[in-house]
């Protein structure tokens, strides 16, 4: 179940072709409500909130401060301009937030969650998922399941990124910028990169490697 609740959808222009729903919102703020099927929803500009329902779902959020949910499904999110909420709900779901300060959650499955530009907060909820916060300071929880993640890309400018890695097998990397990095339970590999970096590995086995800042 998505945790985007839609209790007044906006009348939207929808066709369906080959299996396939194409929902289109208007420029205003939009309350959209996805099918039970394979949906690709434009939310067009403004702040909208968009329940894609069930299915293999693409959404893309354009301008304005979105909330989007997936529901279950292997979805495609993608928030764009805004200070977007996105969260993938059950299935494989690969969640891009855009420019802006955004909060990107995985829930349940194997996720790929970009923070993009902007300050971040990115959970992985369940499952085995990969994290990467991008440009920005940004907040990153793994969750459960043994994931890797990272605060930065390779070789981007050095931004100051909180890395938690939570239960499960973790790899962490922080990139440049003055890291904080926090294996959490079981057996973590933790990097820091360049900068000033606090690192922690937790309970169990852990690897902790820093690079001189």
């Amino acid at each position: 179940m998505s945790e985007i609740i839609i209790t007044n959808p906006t009348p939207s222009s929808s066709f369906t072709f080959n299996g396939t729903t194409f929902i289109t919102a208007t420029p205003n703020p939009d309350e959209l409500q996805g099918t039970s099927g394979n949906d690709i929803i434009n939310a067009k500009g403004d702040n909208d909130l968009v329940n894609s329902g069930d299915g293999n779902d693409t959404v893309e959020g354009k301008g304005g401060d979105d909330s989007i949910g997936g529901g279950e499904g292997n979805d495609r999110i993608l928030g764009n301009v805004g200070n977007d909420f996105l969260v993938g709900g059950l299935g494989n779901d690969n969640i891009d937030g855009g420019a802006d300060a955004d909060t990107v959650k995985g829930n349940a499955g194997n996720d790929i969650l970009d923070g993009d530009s902007g300050d971040d907060i990115i959970e992985g909820g369940d499952g085995d998922d990969t994290a990467i916060g991008d440009t920005g300071a940004d907040f990153i929880d793994g969750g459960s399941g043994n994931d890797n993640l990272s605060g930065d890309n390779v070789g981007q400018p050095g931004f100051s990124d909180t890395v938690l890695g939570g239960s499960g097998d973790d790899t962490l990397y922080g990139g440049a910028g003055a890291d904080s990095l926090v294996g959490g339970g079981d057996n973590d590999s933790i990097r820091g990169g360049q900068g000033n970096d606090t690192m922690r590995g937790g309970i169990g086995n852990d690897i902790i490697e820093g690079i001189s800042g």
